[in-house]
């Protein structure tokens, strides 16, 4: 529901939104509903890889703790990693031939914003990263990094995100 809020909100300030996402989003708000913030907007979507050898062996051995230890394990910094190379590409074609004018990432999932400072280093267009909350800072409950290397990895892409945007939304003023 907040990308649909800065969707319509971008309509009213005269941008046309284009969304990349990735394919078979359990949160999908176009295929869910329709409304006059929504209608009109054209997404594009990009491939993920959904079932990790993990959950496909945790179907089998009842593994479910597991999974979710060893997806953390393998996927940094977060399991939607998968779809960043196609989505890279695809944002690279949809920049060009939607004339887009400013990349706009969205997290969780912070890989999101990887794929928004590539676009914008090989575009050169402008790019804004919403993070909600801070990742490595605030979120006691959800950031949970499995060893300290991990930690380290994230806040240095953090870090990097902070300083490669062009503009960072949080609602905590840290």
């Amino acid at each position: 529901s907040r990308i649909e809020r800065f969707l319509k909100y971008l309509r009213e300030f005269g941008y046309q939104p284009v969304v990349l996402t990735t394919r078979g989003n359990r949160e999908d708000w176009k295929e869910k509903k329709s409304n006059s913030s929504t209608d009109n907007i054209r997404v594009y979507r990009g491939f993920s890889i959904r079932r990790t050898p993990f959950r496909i062996l945790s179907r089998y051995f009842k593994l479910e703790d597991a999974k979710d230890y060893l997806e953390t394990l393998f996927f940094i910094p977060d399991l939607a990693i998968t779809w960043v190379p196609d989505a890279i590409i695809k944002g690279l074609r949809i920049v060009k031939n939607e004339n887009i004018e400013l990349i706009l990432t969205t997290s969780p999932p912070e890989s999101t914003h990887i794929i928004g400072m590539m676009l914008s280093k090989f575009t050169g267009k402008k790019w804004i990263a919403d993070f909600r909350d801070l990742w490595t800072q605030k979120k006691v409950v959800a950031y949970r990094p499995p060893t300290i290397l991990h930690h380290k990895i994230a806040v240095k892409l953090e870090k990097c995100f902070f300083s490669r945007a062009d503009h960072v939304v949080a609602v905590t003023q840290e």
